[in-house]
């Protein structure tokens, strides 16, 4: 865990106001740690806030509190990964993020086939499989939705209007899941939270993004 020198020998450094370059930096690195899973979407709330509206060096250590390893003597002249460019957008994390946008844009054009290949192929735990998940359950909650919509007003003119609506609902709600997932940030579709289906679930210890 990370290691912070006690207040009264913490080095003058660490009130060095940062930039907003070393923020936005802060900020990808939180969210590229909430798609590798490390971060719960509380955590990861939490955590950007703070980012955000840091001013000083301390503060916005206070964001990555845990994170990363810093040495002691590292830390207390206020030196922290955020300051430095360690963050390769070319590594896994960038694959990782993508596969998992494309997963549910596959959605737009297989509903649940094309998540449910996706979750069948990657490694138990892995973000995209947790994706994956999502992916497939919101596409399940829409057929279900479209279905049934369908069925009851169908024959009526307020189906006229009603199922028009349900398909740019799934249109849009599809697209800005995917675009979420690739920015690394909670992807949870709303329809899953109106029908809560669980056909799938992306639990499990997590690993590297493109494992």
């Amino acid at each position: 865990m990370t290691q912070y020198v006690t207040p009264e020998h913490q080095h003058p450094s660490l009130s060095t106001l940062v930039t907003e370059a070393q923020r936005e930096r802060a900020e990808n690195y939180l969210q590229q740690a909430f798609a590798e899973g490390r971060l719960t979407s509380e955590e990861f709330d939490h955590r950007i806030g703070l980012a955000i509206q840091a001013r000083t060096r301390r503060d916005l250590n206070q964001s990555l509190l845990g994170l990363v390893q810093v040495p002691l003597a590292t830390a207390a002249i206020g030196h922290h990964p955020t300051y430095l460019p360690v963050f390769d957008p070319s590594r896994n994390g960038t694959t990782g993020r993508t596969m998992a946008g494309l997963t549910h844009f596959s959605g737009l054009a297989t509903w649940m086939v094309g998540p449910g290949i996706v979750y069948a192929l990657a490694s138990e735990g892995s973000h995209v499989r947790k994706e994956a998940a999502k992916a497939f359950n919101a596409q399940v909650s829409w057929a279900i939705v479209l279905t049934v919509i369908g069925i009851v007003l169908g024959h009526v003119w307020l189906g006229e209007v009603v199922l028009p609506l349900l398909w740019l609902g799934w249109l849009l709600t599809t697209v800005l899941s995917g675009v979420r997932a690739m920015k690394g940030e909670p992807s949870d579709p709303l329809i899953s939270k109106v029908v809560p289906i669980r056909l799938l679930r992306g639990d499990g210890p997590t690993r590297s993004l493109t494992r």
